[in-house]
């Protein structure tokens, strides 16, 4: 039986695909002129956040290391949804799918994951009182 714990720490991520998901559904509407790198660092953003989130779903909090299934669960669901959520925009009026989207939505996976292991390596690996001092 899964622990209740366990099933509440999917509900941030779940939460946080949901709300990706509704901001596809808006329709396209008239946004003004932004600078061309602002869309790529929100794509960036949404699945960097979404990768953190799994990984720590997955790999049951932060507290033991790095489980490598983790990390790749966490990442393949992360890409997966970015397809899935350019999928979904061909329903949306104003809106169209972009493997540019899906590209930067997985790079923001990516670096999540391996930023997230090796900050998680790191702490890990790291030795209560003992100081980083050259002597």
């Amino acid at each position: 039986m899964i622990k209740p714990g366990r099933l509440l720490r999917w509900l941030p991520a779940i939460a946080w695909m949901a709300l990706i998901f509704v901001l596809s559904s808006i329709p396209s509407i008239e946004i003004p002129e932004t600078h061309f790198l602002i869309p790529f660092l929100v794509h960036f953003a949404e699945f960097f956040i979404l990768a953190v989130l799994l990984l720590w779903a997955a790999n049951d909090g932060f507290r033991g290391g790095v489980n490598p299934g983790a990390v790749m669960a966490a990442f393949l669901i992360s890409a997966l949804y970015a397809v899935v959520d350019e999928l979904h925009q061909i329903y949306v009026p104003g809106r169209v799918p972009d493997m540019l989207d899906v590209a930067v939505d997985t790079f923001g996976a990516a670096v999540a994951c391996i930023v997230f292991s090796f900050i998680l390596v790191a702490l890990r690996n790291r030795v209560p009182g003992k100081e980083n001092s050259q002597e």
